[in-house]
């Protein structure tokens, strides 16, 4: 079976945050030093993600338990000239690179 054959879709749930986690982390080099230098502790950064799997719709590719990638879709509203329109704002994308082109 192909890497590609074992991803699966599936929601990020709050006992995938150390993953959800990990994958932004690494997708946007953060590091402890990092951290560190802007005073931020390395408990207050994962409180600070952790309402993203609370109020967005948190999608992931999964190679088994493993989460590979991820997006978190936050839903809103805004108002074009007078009519409200259902939207959603894009954040947290990720794919670790042996990943990356499958589609």
């Amino acid at each position: 079976m192909s890497r590609l054959d074992r991803l699966k879709m599936g929601k990020v749930e709050t006992n995938h945050f150390q993953q959800f986690n990990e994958l932004l982390r690494y997708v946007f080099q953060v590091t402890k030093k990092d951290l560190q230098l802007v005073g931020w502790e390395e408990r207050e950064i994962a409180l600070a993600k952790k309402p993203v799997l609370d109020q967005a719709d948190v999608i992931g590719w999964f190679d088994g338990e493993k989460l590979v990638s991820q997006l978190a879709v936050y839903p809103f509203q805004v108002n074009i000239f007078g009519q409200t329109f259902e939207m959603g704002g894009l954040t947290g994308v990720g794919t670790y690179p042996e990943y990356a082109n499958m589609g």
